[in-house]
């Protein structure tokens, strides 16, 4: 139950490869709940940033991710001060829920700056619950394919930011 009232943005936990990349990291089995930032900075269950290599984010509940700013409950970025990107990254079995501010995604492959982007290609996002939420793709060259979800109801052109293919979709959680 992290809060914040400073400028800083908030996570739940953060994978964060600068100039020492990372490899096989993985989260699996948590709860991230109530990440609350009263800041216009942002709030995150999951971030993935930087050079890391093999990431695995299984079976957690990412539950009530708030900011002024923005909220996210799984990220998956580069980072501004290296030009790597996150490579074979595996998404997979997390549930998602009321991820709430202005600019809120319920995951997000995002952006550090205008000239370096999260590369979809090297992003597996599927089997993954989160109703009601939106999914973002800042990569202007790879799809998302952000298919074989349960998306409560059936996506579509308002739930997703930039090219992301969201059929076939689950019809049940189950």
């Amino acid at each position: 139950n992290p809060s914040w009232n400073t400028t800083a943005t908030i996570h739940g936990v953060q994978v964060w490869g600068g100039s020492s990349a990372l490899s096989n990291e993985t989260i699996s089995n948590n709860i991230f709940t109530a990440i609350h930032n009263s800041t216009p900075k942002g709030s995150y269950g999951v971030m993935i940033q930087g050079a890391v290599t093999g990431a695995v984010v299984k079976n957690n509940k990412i539950n009530d991710i708030q900011s002024a700013g923005w909220a996210r409950g799984i990220e998956i970025t580069p980072t501004s001060a290296t030009t790597t990107v996150p490579q074979n990254v595996t998404v997979t079995d997390n549930v998602i829920t009321n991820i709430s501010a202005s600019d809120a995604y319920a995951f997000s492959a995002d952006e550090a700056n205008a000239s370096s982007t999260a590369d979809a290609s090297q992003i597996t996002f599927n089997n993954n619950s989160f109703v009601g939420g939106k999914v973002k793709n800042s990569d202007g060259v790879n799809a998302l394919d952000a298919s074989d979800n349960f998306w409560g109801a059936a996506p579509d052109a308002t739930r997703v930011l930039g090219n992301v293919i969201y059929s076939p979709y689950f019809t049940d959680a189950t």
